[in-house]
């Protein structure tokens, strides 16, 4: 499939309101999410910032960061209005793009964000722009806009292809590499028993039987592996840091790998055993800088570097990763 044709619908002739056109979303209703903004420093899958205006709109960005864009308004100072359409063209093929239009306290003049739930335009909190120009604004940077919804598509197709099957035979992820479930439903055991053998994940007893307890203990299982794993790659970070967290625990958080908390907690997202070491020790490292600067200033990054020399690398990697882990 070239990098265009999942977009193409043909208006040609056509009413854009007929209800025989389908009309482009990412996710199937064209829905789309506005920012919220991190609660503690921590490794998360942060949005940058846009400012929106009446005129010219802020310099465009997508929401590529750690590694996913699922984002809330924060109180009463975003609000976002119903989807709206325009009709934009690349090469001469015309395209029925879904936007959603959203009002922020911080936003000065009109912006233009992607992120996984589509085309958003951002506007001060007050102003009332009228739709012909926030559509002048999207047409002016139409391609670009086109673009990043191609990278965002490609994006949801590899967390499609690596989204983990929790059935007998299907596959799941474990420190980069991949396992293999097979269940055991006749066994004799009352209760569920979860080993690897090999590349291959044995799954007895009742989870072995129904789908739904076989994702339950394969993650409690995930979990189990977990924290030693990650206790064990922190050690080597808190010598070189000269001192260690108050406390390390795990979590199911939807927004973030990691967090680090005022009073030196450290919280890791459990999730992270799928990933290869070095992502989970740049997590890691990351966390650990927080004990120093509970901030991202360059102080923080210097001391990051400190203990990570070659963290960007793997920054980058976490940020082109897809997120189907912590979707699942």
């Amino acid at each position: 499939m070239g990098l265009f044709s999942w977009l193409k619908q043909s208006l040609r002739g056509h009413d854009p309101h007929d209800r025989g056109i389908r009309p482009f979303s990412l996710d199937g209703n064209g829905s789309s999410a506005p920012a919220q903004r991190p609660a503690r420093s921590g490794t998360g899958r942060h949005a940058a910032q846009h400012s929106p205006s009446r005129a010219q709109p802020e310099p465009l960005s997508d929401n590529t960061t750690l590694p996913s864009s699922r984002h809330r308004p924060s109180g009463a100072h975003a609000s976002a209005s119903p989807a709206h359409t325009i009709v934009l063209s690349r090469l001469g093929e015309p395209f029925l793009v879904p936007y959603r239009v959203r009002h922020s306290a911080r936003a000065r003049r009109l912006g233009l964000r992607i992120n996984a739930q589509g085309l958003e335009v951002v506007l001060p909190q007050r102003s009332r722009l009228p739709e012909a120009d926030i559509a002048r604004a999207i047409r002016e940077h139409e391609t670009w806009v086109i673009a990043k919804l191609a990278v965002w598509q490609q994006r949801a197709e590899a967390r499609d292809a690596r989204r983990p099957r929790y059935t007998d035979g299907g596959e799941i992820p474990l420190l980069g590499q991949t396992l293999t479930l097979r269940t055991q439903p006749h066994s004799e055991h009352r209760r569920s028993q979860v080993r690897q053998m090999g590349t291959e994940l044995w799954i007895s007893g009742p989870a072995a039987r129904d789908d739904a307890q076989l994702k339950s203990a394969v993650q409690a299982w995930l979990k189990k592996q977990a924290r030693p794993l990650f206790l064990e790659r922190m050690q080597p970070y808190t010598a070189r840091l000269g001192r260690a967290p108050s406390s390390v625990s795990l979590n199911s958080a939807r927004t973030r790998w990691g967090s680090c908390s005022r009073d030196g907690s450290i919280r890791l997202n459990w999730r992270l055993i799928q990933y290869d070491t070095p992502l989970i020790d740049y997590v890691i490292a990351h966390e650990l800088a927080h004990l120093v600067e509970l901030n991202h200033s360059p102080r923080f990054w210097a001391q990051l570097e400190a203990l990570m020399p070659d963290y960007r690398v793997h920054q980058k990697r976490l940020a082109n990763t897809p997120d189907v882990l912590v979707e699942d």
